[in-house]
């Protein structure tokens, strides 16, 4: 496949995923890489290093998300105890 014939079928690509979706994916961090592709398995290369990012992205937050679970936990159930009160304070002082 000539790097001219595989540029017009990337390009027809990007403008029918444009089209589908309204994304402009030539605006995505990644297009430029792509842009640059002169072969299939230069698109592989790119999306597999997309990938190891979003994986590490994924592996970082989810230690947050496990670090904060018990926060919100205690909040959740905290802020039920408030939101009682709050029903208690308000119900004693409409009352006669």
């Amino acid at each position: 496949m000539s790097a001219i014939n595989f540029q017009s079928i990337l390009d027809a690509a990007f403008l029918s995923y444009s089209t589908q979706t309204g994304i402009d994916i030539t605006k995505h961090p990644s297009a430029d890489k792509l842009q640059h592709c002169h072969s299939p398995e230069d698109i592989i290369r790119v999306l597999l290093e997309r990938e190891t990012a979003f994986k590490n992205y994924r592996e970082i937050h989810h230690k947050l998300v496990d670090l904060l679970h018990p926060v919100v936990k205690v909040v959740h159930v905290f802020s039920g105890v408030l939101a009682e009160a709050a029903g208690l304070v308000s119900f004693k002082q409409s009352s006669p």
